[in-house]
C-alpha cells in the first residue's frame, strides 16, 4: 500500500511465529483490506495507523485512518467490511468498525487458536502427529 502512496506507521507487539496458519491468514486479509478502505475512503495523504497485538491468547488488530473530508465514497463494494468481519467471527473473535470523530476505526479481537480448534505449529505433538499422518 505504501508503493500506491498510503503513508501506513505500523506498531506490533508480542511474536506472531506461534500462531495457527488461519489466523495469520486472517490477520493478514483483516489489515490488507483495512489499508484498501483507508486508500479509497480516507482523506488523501493522512497517515494510517495500524496497530497489532500479538498475546498468548488473543490477537487484536486497529487501523484508524482519516476520513475524506468531502462526503464523497470511493469505488467499492461495501463487501470488504462484510468479509473482515466474516473472518473475525470464523476464528470466534469480534470486529467493529465505522466513525470515531474524524476517524475511521477497525477493530478486531480474536483467539489466538481459532474456534476451529487449529492447534499453533509449534503446539502438536509427537504422538499427534504420527496419528495425522497414518
Amino acid at each position: 500500500m505504501r508503493d500506491v502512496g498510503l503513508d501506513v506507521r505500523v506498531d506490533r507487539e508480542g511474536d506472531p511465529g506461534r500462531l495457527p496458519t488461519t489466523t495469520q491468514l486472517a490477520v493478514y486479509r483483516i489489515v490488507q483490506e483495512s489499508l484498501t478502505n483507508a486508500w479509497k475512503h480516507g482523506q488523501p495523504g493522512a497517515p494510517v495507523h495500524a496497530s497489532l497485538t500479538y498475546r498468548p491468547d488473543t490477537v487484536e488488530i486497529t487501523v484508524v485512518n482519516r476520513r475524506a473530508d468531502d462526503g464523497t465514497r470511493g469505488p467499492g463494494t461495501g463487501h470488504g467490511l462484510v468479509g473482515m468481519r466474516e473472518r473475525a467471527t470464523m476464528t470466534g473473535g469480534t470486529m467493529t468498525a465505522g466513525p470515531r470523530g474524524d476517524d475511521f476505526t477497525v477493530a478486531v479481537r480474536m483467539p489466538a487458536v481459532p474456534a476451529s480448534g487449529q492447534m499453533p505449529r509449534d503446539r502438536i505433538t509427537s504422538t499427534q502427529q504420527e496419528r495425522t499422518t497414518r
